[in-house]
C-alpha cells in the first residue's frame, strides 16, 4: 500500500469518526449510458444487524466478506454478474443497497422508496421491477458495506 492510500484511508476515517452517523460519500455509477451520482451512508445498527445476521446464519460471512465475495463475482470485463451469486445472497445485497443510499441527496433526491426499490430490482410488485438487480445494484450494496465496514473502524478509532 502506498503512503498516498494510507494518508487517503486514514484522512477518511478520521472524518468518519468526526462526522458519525452524518458521514455520506458521493458515488457515480454508470446508468445505462448516463451518469448517475448517488450519496451513500453507512447502514445504522437497526438495519446493519438483520443484515449481518442472515450474512451469518445463511452464508457464514461477515460484511467484509460479503463485499469480498461480491467482487469475486466479476467477469473478465469487470462487470459484476449476479449469476455467480445465491439468489438470496443477491436480495440481501439489493437490500444494502437500498439502506445506504441517502434518498435526500444526489440523483435519488426527491425519489420515493417504491421507485427507489424499482430502479434496484427489489420492487414489491414485481412487475414494476426496471431490473437492475443485477451487476449496478450489487455494485451500490458493495459500496455502502465497504462504507459500514469502514464506519465501525472509525468508530473503534474514535475511541
Amino acid at each position: 500500500m502506498s503512503n498516498e492510500t494510507e494518508s487517503t484511508d486514514i484522512s477518511r476515517l478520521k472524518e468518519m469518526a468526526i462526522r458519525g452517523k452524518e458521514y455520506r460519500e458521493e458515488k457515480e455509477y454508470d446508468y445505462f449510458g448516463d451518469s448517475m451520482t448517488l450519496v451513500l451512508q453507512s447502514l445504522p445498527d437497526k438495519k446493519l444487524i438483520p443484515i449481518t445476521g442472515k450474512l451469518r446464519s445463511k452464508f457464514g460471512m461477515d460484511i467484509e466478506e460479503a463485499s469480498e465475495e461480491i467482487e469475486e463475482s466479476r467477469d473478465d470485463t469487470g462487470d459484476i454478474d449476479p449469476a455467480k451469486l445465491d439468489a438470496e445472497f443477491v436480495e440481501l445485497m439489493a437490500a444494502a443497497a437500498f439502506e445506504g443510499i441517502d434518498e435526500e441527496e444526489g440523483d435519488a433526491a426527491g425519489i420515493n422508496d417504491a421507485d427507489l426499490r424499482a430502479v434496484l430490482g427489489i420492487a414489491e410488485d414485481e412487475g414494476d421491477n426496471i431490473g437492475l438487480r443485477g451487476g449496478l445494484t450489487l455494485e451500490i450494496a458493495q459500496d455502502v458495506l465497504d462504507i459500514t465496514d469502514d464506519a465501525e473502524e472509525a468508530e473503534k478509532f474514535r475511541r
